[in-house]
């Protein structure tokens, strides 16, 4: 019986046990008790829902998914947490008291937004939150929180009172603006722990950084709190940058946030911040030191490449300090929300491949504007001196002194224009730079201002050109720089200006009154390469006096400038391969757009000389005209100079065809020649006709025979064709009288003449003087023919005919003698056998009876249409003519259409 009824209880005891649990997991449990435990907390001024609440044998009590609002009235939520462990007194449950003891979280997640009234604001959330919170009276004490905020581990402790539950209603207006305070204070709270998460978000470290935090004061008066954190971590990468050590200490006290010390120490240095402000206010007072690797760890913090592009080398002293504004609107064009003062020390550093040895100054700013002084930056090449301001209103002010290379600052010239200009000059280890410059604008950037100075340099070069010194006074805005009193030196030389303006969009420079005794070339080449290559063909022993002016346009072809210039010494010209030396050159050069117009006088062989022309300076066109005369002109034909007198010469090139037209004196006689020269097609093709009329034949045939002794005249024409580079092209015809003229100075029949005078019966006087000698002649394949060679003397006729090949330089003619007189009478019985064949070459003919003597030569005679031995047929010279004024060298001659004068 026994047994049974302790089986009975046992039984009623485990369905009660089991009822119970039932209910306990039931909803209705559920509901009651939720709104029980949401009654609890709203009595101690936390507001909140809970969407279920369980009672488990192993955990207790627990409230899942809450939600923690500002106020009773639940519109602004504060916080959600996944779950809560209520520790619960249930003997003051019974009697109807306040039961709610503590709350424990574990391994519990929150999650609130930095922002609660906007719906789509960043949410902080706190991970693996393990906490006890003890409610004793009214207070609220947290003495082991710990969690985890973006890698942060999170150690929490504190007490603060509860709020007191009155049940009275509050005005209104007042409930609205404590609300309000409220909510700024909890926006700015979550704001600042939100940027010191995302921060150290960016770095990389093996320990995650500790923050100690510790609260203290009134839950019903937030704004009296009080709480202070400790943030310290060790070994912080981000990419290159390492921060060794970081430590922040920092209090809250009522609405004032006061940072003791920030501090970061890496590689270079130390940092250290000491900062004070209101939360919710518009100021902070800040402290600021540094010697660290700013560049580096700015790149960092704000993830911005741009901090890469400076690399120090040794530490860097900054210090500042003042007020930083928050939410405060700056001036547009260079102001900062701060106001401070501070000052910069750098040693050695790089930027943007460039190494410098040093940066220092000071400086302030403000939201009005900014001011830097003392600054001086420091290069191998020299140095930067700087004063500068600008405030709104007022615009920008500077003062700059530069004694360095300005090619340091080519990477960082954002105008074309300006990094042209550096690119012009090049500076070496003994270069000296001075340019003090000082200018004032609207805003911080020198293009825009209005810029003046003075600049001296020594020992640099110039678009290639070597100068031993520069000065000028400078005035620039823009892409448009003017230059005044300019004095330039070289070592042959110096040269000055009253102005020089440049325009770096049009492309010019406006010259006035440039004098100059130095190379002409060197300095036209600073403006204009193409202008200085058609003055550099004019080479002086002595550099002229030269007066420049007008406009030179260096890219667009719209120059319009004129050069004068004078020497005492000489000057070479180069013309046809031979180098003539004018004495005592002057003259103008007119350049307008592409167009030069010239005139230059001086004295060549002694005598006055004069050349006038145009010439059009355009890429692959060769238009121009000359319009030549001098007293005397000796030019090379046939090896020997030949003296021209009163030379005149006339020649218009148009599209590459070029007329010409030249006269002179010769012999006392005269010579003309006429013609043109096609350069416009591939291979040059010229025409022309020569005339010799009355010279002198005594006189030239003692330029090629200084001994011979005859008298006569010669007269001559030769009409002819050809392409240039190409002898056996040449074709012509023309003819050549000789009046009393001595045979033994006619070329090729002047050995011939002894054979005949050996035939005589006795020796007569003048027997070799021709009263007349003609011919007509033949040009064509290399060779010249001629069917009637004819010379009359008062002893005997002489009948010849024959070719000479002048490719080759040889010659084939036959001679018939017939005497005239008792000498033919006398040998009228044997007069066949006076023929004669002429052999070998132009300048050694070899004549022999036909009948009694065999030929020398040891090769056939070239026949017409076969290449010449001694080159191809296509570019064969001559052995018998020279081809160029001088017998010196055997190239061709250079064609008046190629190169203008």
């Amino acid at each position: 019986m026994y047994v049974w009824i302790r089986r009975l209880i046992l039984l009623v005891l485990l369905g009660s046990g089991i009822s119970a649990a039932g209910y306990v997991r039931s909803d209705g449990f559920s509901r009651k008790w939720r709104e029980f435990v949401i009654e609890q907390f709203k009595h101690r001024g936390v507001y909140l829902t809970l969407d279920r609440l369980t009672l488990d044998p192993f955990e207790g009590v627990v409230a899942r998914g809450i939600t923690v609002f500002q106020d009773a009235e639940r519109k602004s939520v504060v916080a959600e947490v996944d779950r809560l462990h209520l520790d619960l007194d249930y003997g003051k449950m019974l009697r109807n008291e306040l039961f709610l003891e503590g709350v424990d979280l574990r391994e519990a997640n929150l999650s609130f937004a930095v922002d609660p009234d906007e719906t789509d604001s960043e949410v902080i959330k706190l991970e693996d939150i393990s906490a006890r919170l003890y409610m004793i009276g009214d207070r609220i004490e947290v003495r082991k929180a710990e969690a985890k905020l973006f890698g942060l581990a999170l150690h929490l402790r504190g007490s603060v009172l509860k709020p007191k539950f009155t049940g009275q209603r509050e005005d209104p207006e007042a409930a609205e603006e404590r609300k309000r305070r409220r909510m700024a204070l909890l926006k700015a709270r979550r704001g600042l722990i939100l940027d010191t998460a995302r921060v150290l978000k960016h770095f990389e470290t093996a320990v995650a950084p500790n923050l100690d935090v510790e609260i203290t004061g009134d839950l019903a008066k937030p704004e009296e709190m009080n709480a202070t954190m400790h943030l310290r971590a060790s070994n912080l990468r981000h990419g290159t940058y390492v921060c060794e050590d970081l430590d922040v200490l920092a209090s809250y006290s009522g609405e004032t946030v006061d940072l003791s010390h920030l501090r970061v120490r890496d590689r270079l240095g130390q940092l250290e911040l000491a900062a004070a402000w209101t939360l919710g206010g518009k100021d902070v007072d800040f402290h600021f030191r540094s010697t660290a690797d700013l560049p580096g760890l700015c790149a960092a913090v704000f993830e911005k490449e741009a901090f890469r592009e400076v690399v120090f080398y040794e530490p860097v002293s900054v210090r500042a300090e003042g007020i930083y504004h928050l939410n405060q609107p700056t001036a547009e064009g260079g102001g900062l929300p701060v106001n401070c003062v501070g000052s910069v020390d750098a040693g050695r550093f790089a930027t943007r491949g460039e190494m410098l040895e040093g940066l220092s100054g000071s400086f302030g700013l403000s939201p009005e504007g900014w001011y830097v002084r003392d600054v001086r930056l420091r290069h191998s090449t020299g140095s930067l001196g700087l004063q500068a301001m600008w405030r709104q209103g007022d615009g920008f002010k500077y003062r700059a002194l530069l004694q360095m290379d300005p090619h340091v600052f080519l990477p960082f010239a954002k105008l074309p224009q300006t990094q042209e200009i550096i690119k012009r000059f090049k500076f070496r280890h003994e270069s000296s730079i001075f340019a003090e410059v000082e200018g004032s604008g609207p805003s911080p950037e020198i293009p825009k201002c209005v810029n003046v100075g003075r600049a001296e340099l020594h020992n640099f070069a110039y678009r290639g050109q070597e100068f031993e010194r520069l000065s000028a006074d400078v005035q620039f805005s823009g892409p448009r720089h003017n230059y005044t009193n300019v004095e330039i030196e070289r070592k042959e030389g110096r040269a000055t200006a009253r102005e020089v303006r440049c325009d770096d969009v049009a492309k010019t420079v406006q010259l006035t009154g440039v004098l100059a005794d130095l190379d002409p070339v060197a300095l036209t080449s600073c403006f204009n390469e193409q202008t200085a290559a058609a003055i550099k063909r004019y080479r002086f022993d002595k550099n002229p006096r030269v007066e420049l002016d007008g406009l030179i346009g260096y890219k667009y072809g719209n120059s319009d400038f004129k050069v004068k210039f004078k020497s005492t010494g000489t000057a070479h010209y180069v013309l046809w391969d031979e180098d003539y030396t004018v004495h005592l050159p002057a003259g103008e050069l007119k350049f307008k757009g592409r167009q030069l117009g010239y005139a230059v006088t001086g004295k060549v062989f002694g005598q006055d000389m004069a050349c006038r022309g145009t010439a059009d300076l355009t890429p692959d066109v060769h238009d121009y005209t000359v319009s030549f005369q001098s007293g005397i002109f000796p030019y090379g034909v046939f090896g020997k100079p030949l003296p021209f007198e009163k030379l005149t010469a006339e020649v218009v090139c148009k599209k590459g065809v070029a007329t010409f037209n030249a006269g002179a004196r010769l012999f006392n006689g005269s010579f003309t020649l006429k013609g043109k020269i096609n350069d416009a097609i591939r291979q040059p093709a010229f025409e022309g006709e020569l005339r010799m009329n009355g010279l002198s034949f005594k006189r030239f045939a003692r330029v090629y025979s200084p001994s011979n002794d005859t008298e006569g005249d010669l007269t001559g024409h030769f009409i002819f064709t050809g392409k240039l580079g190409d002898w056996r092209t040449l074709k012509g015809r023309g003819a050549l009288i000789i009046l009393n003229g001595n045979l033994y100075a006619v070329p090729i029949l002047g050995p011939l003449t002894p054979l005949i005078g050996a035939m005589l019966p006795r020796p007569m006087s003048g027997y070799n003087l021709a009263k007349e000698a003609d011919c007509t002649f033949q040009v064509a394949d290399g060779f010249v023919r001629t069917d009637d060679l004819e010379a009359l003397t008062g002893v005997f006729r002489l009948v010849s005919k024959g070719q000479v090949d002048f490719l080759e330089d040889r010659i084939k003619f036959e001679a018939q003698v017939k005497f005239r007189g008792l000498p033919g009478l006398v040998l009228f019985p044997v007069s066949e056998i006076f023929e004669y064949v002429g052999e070998g070459s132009v300048g050694e003919p070899m004549w022999r009876p036909r009948y009694f003597s065999t030929t020398q030569e040891k090769e056939k005679f070239r026949k017409p249409g076969e290449a010449p031995d001694v080159e191809s047929t296509g570019g064969a010279v001559p052995k018998a003519i020279p081809v160029s004024p001088s017998s010196r060298n055997g190239r061709v001659p250079v064609s008046p259409a190629r190169k203008s004068p």
